[in-house]
Order: C-alpha cells, then structure tokens, then sequence
C-alpha cells in the first residue's frame, strides 16, 4: 500500500496520509501473419493478434495505419508488387509498444496477368477469332501458366510471377483444306520465280510447306500436288503456324492487348476462316 504524507518546510511530517492506488499498465504487443499469394489488382488479409486495453492503433511499413477495438485486427493490402509487411508501431488505450513487443511478418507474393487475342492472320477484312485453342507462357521449357481462348478468341493467363517468357500456341483445329488453293500455288511459284509478292513473317513460314527453312519450287509443287489430288507427300511440319512477339517481360504490371496470329501451312493469302 502507498501513503501520500504532506512534508512542511520544517521537514515536520503530517500526522495524515491519503492512499495512494498506483496502477502499472503493460505495455501493448502484437504480432503479425497472413502470407499469400495474390494476382496483381486483387487483395489480400492481414491478421494482427494483439494484446493490451483497446482501442489499439498503429503502423504497418512505416506508413499503413491500422486501429481496431481488441484482437484480432484485419487489414486489407493490395500491392502491386511482392511485399513482406511488418509492424512498425502499436498503442493502446494507456501505452506505446516497444520494439521488441512487435513480432511476425506477411509475405505477399503478386503475380500478373497476361491477356490479348488469338486470330487468323487475314490482313484485311473482320478479324477471324481462333477459338477454343491453348495458350501458354513458358520460362525455358517449364510452362508458367495456360489458358484456353474464348468464343471470340480472346485468352487471358493469370498467377504469372515477373521474368521473361516466350509464348506456346495449340490448337485442335483442322487444317483448312477449303483455304489453301491453287491461289496459294500460283503466289508461292511467283515469290520463288520473280520474287513477287515478297512473302515475309508468318506468310513466308506458311509457304514453306516441306519445312526446309526456305521456300523453293519444290513448295508449291507441294501445295498444287495437295490441291489437286489431296496428296500430302512431301508436306511436312504442323498444320497449324503461329506467330507471337518473341518474348514477354513481366515487371510489376499486368499486360494486355496481346495479338497471337495463327494460320494453316499453305494458306499464304490467308483466305480460311476457321471454324469457331
């Protein structure tokens, strides 16, 4: 028990003293948790466990307040970026946290999405959607992530973590048989010929039907042979070309507006459309 007792100048003490009730608060902690995994503009839970008096209010990364009236405390983050949250600083209704009462931490892992269109390669008129077909990012030979087009071939590939990626494109469509024709012969032995029409990109690889890595005489012999007598001798490689920019580098952003153009080996003036 504590004693107040009033002291003169004569140092002569009091015969009354007043008790004294003298209260010792601890000093408030908390800790911290909630690691995850998160795609870029979504959010993600913190849980603070806490102990004290309420209300409690404080920091989290110097700089995100959070308060609450008793434990636990939730907090909402949406980082753009991969962030590991900790506590910076805590009070409660009678004191200030040490550093040493503030513990844990949050790991928020952010990864990125990727989205655009997969297409025929018509150069002009509507654009002819590539429906129902895969599409992929790989890091080397580890595929990243995958996804199939939709109705109007449209893709988008989530939980993509920053690197560099290059594109993989699948498809179970037919070759377009209706597409290629003696059209696609007579450009084929003009470009050999007299170098006109200059074939370049995804309608150069379409026209190397042998898949030699050039285009000669023995292309369009090729395709005329398959026109006219459905032969398939001398053709080789897949049905199906697609042509993508060469790599893709995720930063701290989702991508869009990706353009994956496809078509049929053969079909140098993109004439198919593919069914949907």
């Amino acid at each position: 028990t504590l004693y107040a007792e009033a002291l003169s100048t004569q140092s002569c003490i009091s015969a009354a003293r007043t008790q004294v009730v003298a209260i010792a608060y601890i000093r408030p902690t908390a800790s911290i948790s909630g690691d995850a995994t998160i795609n870029n503009g979504n959010s993600a839970t913190l849980t603070l466990t806490v102990t004290g008096t309420g209300p409690f209010s404080g920091l989290l990364n110097g700089s995100i307040p959070f308060s609450g009236p008793s434990s636990p405390i939730t907090v909402s983050v949406s980082p753009n970026i991969s962030t590991i949250y900790t506590i910076s600083s805590l009070s409660d209704e009678h004191c200030t946290a040490s550093v040493v009462d503030l513990s844990g931490s949050a790991n928020i892992v952010v990864k990125y999405s990727i989205s655009g269109i997969l297409k025929y390669a018509n150069a002009t008129g509507a654009a002819r959607p590539i429906t129902n077909s895969t599409v992929s990012v790989k890091s080397g030979a580890i595929v990243v992530a995958t996804t199939t087009t939709d109705g109007s071939g449209n893709f988008t590939l989530i939980g993509v973590p920053p690197g560099t990626y290059t594109y993989e494109v699948t498809t179970t469509k037919p070759w377009g048989s209706s597409g290629v024709t003696l059209a696609d012969y007579t450009i084929v032995k003009n470009f050999v010929s007299l170098n006109n029409p200059i074939l370049t990109g995804i309608y150069l690889l379409a026209a190397d039907v042998n898949s030699s890595s050039t285009v000669t005489l023995a292309d369009y012999t090729i395709i005329k042979n398959r026109v006219n007598t459905s032969s398939i001798s001398g053709w080789s490689g897949s049905n199906w070309i697609f042509s993508s920019p060469t790599n893709v580098i995720i930063t701290n952003n989702n991508i869009g507006g990706i353009v994956i153009l496809g078509i049929v080996r053969g079909d140098v003036n993109a004439s198919y459309t593919p069914p949907l």
